[in-house]
């Protein structure tokens, strides 16, 4: 391919943790005209400063990332959500003339950018209120069991033990009458329809790079100093933090034996 005459829209580096993605990234940055998008789950929460791999102040200075500490950890985001903030940023970026280099580890995220979203319904506070009742009152295994009975498809495929997962299935159907199962299907469908009528007009491509991960013994070793460097600059108590700050979604305060 003449590299002269190819040019990506967007460039998707992903890859596993300890891969390299941001140092290579940054030097991209310093070498063409690139812009940084997140693609990282932990990383758009404030505060979650260690643990995530987060860039520090200095890096984000040489070069700067959007997309990083845009909620608080106690908002709820989804990835329906994270793909209209990126589209949002990669018409921004393509308007000023530079490329945008989406960065990160979190497949979820490029999946959704690459093939988009069912229809699903937003997110019923009261609806999850009386799902997490349930869940105090029965336990999560009894919320799974209520899951089985309308969507059979989407309990077989989350474990009990998944309990944001197994909390959004079961919210889907109280709220639309439809099981998961029922609107990806339908999304599917409409998504290959789409594809066959569009043969003309202007879309973004998406060129993934990816940085291949060595032996699981080998990124394990990469990870071990990266590791206790967090432990040394406070991963603790930036936990003890987050959970003082009330901070932890009430899924994630389950009793034990109650999962």
């Amino acid at each position: 391919m003449n590299a002269k005459k190819f040019k990506a829209d967007v460039i998707c580096l992903m890859g596993p943790t300890a891969a390299g993605k941001t140092a290579m990234a940054v030097e991209l940055v310093r070498r063409h005209r690139f812009q940084i998008v997140n693609v990282d789950s932990a990383q758009i929460y404030r505060g979650m400063d260690i643990g995530t791999g987060k860039p520090d102040r200095d890096m984000l200075k040489l070069a700067p990332h959007r997309m990083i500490d845009i909620r608080d950890p106690a908002e709820v985001y989804s990835a329906s959500k994270f793909r209209r903030d990126v589209l949002i940023h990669i018409d921004e970026i393509l308007e000023q003339g530079d490329t945008p280099l989406l960065v990160g580890g979190t497949m979820l995220y490029f999946k959704v950018l690459r093939d988009g979203l069912a229809d699903m319904p937003n997110a019923d506070s009261e609806v999850r209120r009386e799902i997490e009742a349930l869940a105090a009152a029965e336990g999560w295994a009894s919320v799974h069991r209520q899951l089985a009975q309308v969507d059979p498809e989407s309990a077989a495929r989350i474990h009990p033990n998944d309990l944001q997962r197994l909390q959004r299935a079961l919210e889907v159907f109280l709220v639309s009458g439809k099981t998961m199962t029922q609107l990806h299907t339908e999304e599917k469908i409409a998504r290959e329809n789409q594809s066959r009528k569009e043969k003309t007009g202007k879309r973004s491509s998406l060129s993934a790079v990816t940085i291949e991960g060595c032996p699981t013994n080998c990124i394990f070793s990469q990870s071990r100093p990266e590791s206790a460097a967090y432990f040394t600059a406070g991963l603790s108590s930036g936990l003890c933090k987050c959970y003082a700050l009330d901070w932890w979604p009430k899924w994630k305060r389950c009793t034990p034996g109650k999962t």
